[in-house]
């Protein structure tokens, strides 16, 4: 199954993305750090997509044709922006 992992360098996410990568899955990961993904996945390794949560644009290019979006993000909180963690939830996976 195509699948398209945020956060797939993080705690979290790098063991999800292992585990699909074990059971056969097609994966793509959107990541802020390209280098970061190359160094963490060894051998078997997912598609790796720079971008943010909150660029639409490359959220759309990296979803294209997948079947399963699972999104691995810290909670974040910003005292200058209160409405920033659900706008990212809301806009960033329209």
């Amino acid at each position: 199954m195509k699948t398209l992992v945020t956060g797939g360098t993080g705690f979290v996410g790098s063991h999800l993305v292992e585990l699909l990568l074990s059971k056969g899955h097609d994966v793509t990961c959107l990541v802020r750090n390209a280098a970061k993904a190359e160094a963490l996945f060894e051998g078997n390794r997912p598609h790796v997509v720079q971008g943010q949560l909150d660029d639409a644009a490359t959220i759309r290019s990296a979803a294209r044709g997948v079947a399963m979006i699972s999104v691995m993000r810290p909670r974040m909180y910003s005292r200058a922006c209160r409405a920033c963690p659900s706008s990212l939830r809301i806009q960033g996976t329209d």
